[in-house]
């Protein structure tokens, strides 16, 4: 009897490729687990500057829209008005809302300036926001301009 040898791999040849390939897809695994987390860490951070970016232009428009801006400090509300219209943004826990929309965004610290004095209630003229997901120097600051009418009735 004539015995051929057949050519084969080993058994620990095949455990060795085995044991190799579960290491490849296991970091392969892990890296698209990443990847995963690093896109929706992004789509996060875009979405929240994108509500701060509508919030502040939002501000910007209507600031400068309405003739009066005053600061409702019983109802955290920033109300604007003029002889034809108003329009209050509330500033909630979690939330800033106006009569069109609301802004999922958690605001830190609010400081509200007339004339350049930093004020708690009443009058204002432009207004910083700090958001709570976001870093100091990230901040909405809105200004505008005053009336004449406003340095008239001091003099009233």
């Amino acid at each position: 009897m004539n015995k051929a040898k057949v050519n084969a791999f080993t058994l620990t040849e095949i455990m060795v490729v085995l044991v190799i390939t579960a290491i490849v897809v296991g970091l392969a695994f892990s890296v698209i687990n990443m990847v995963q987390n690093n896109i929706q860490l992004i789509a996060s951070n875009y979405k929240h500057k994108s509500e701060i970016q509508q919030l502040h232009q939002s501000l910007q428009i209507d600031f400068n829209r309405f003739r009066e801006s005053y600061w409702d400090n019983e109802t955290e509300t920033i109300i604007l008005k003029n002889p034809i219209r108003e329009e209050r943004y509330q500033i909630k826990e979690d939330s800033i809302y106006t009569s069109i929309k609301a802004y999922p965004l958690k605001v830190r610290k609010k400081v509200l300036y007339f004339k350049g004095e930093e004020v708690t209630k009443g009058r204002i003229d432009a207004i910083k926001i700090y958001f709570e997901e976001s870093l100091d120097i990230q901040f909405v600051f809105i200004s505008k301009h005053n009336d004449l009418s406003i340095y008239f009735e001091e003099w009233e």
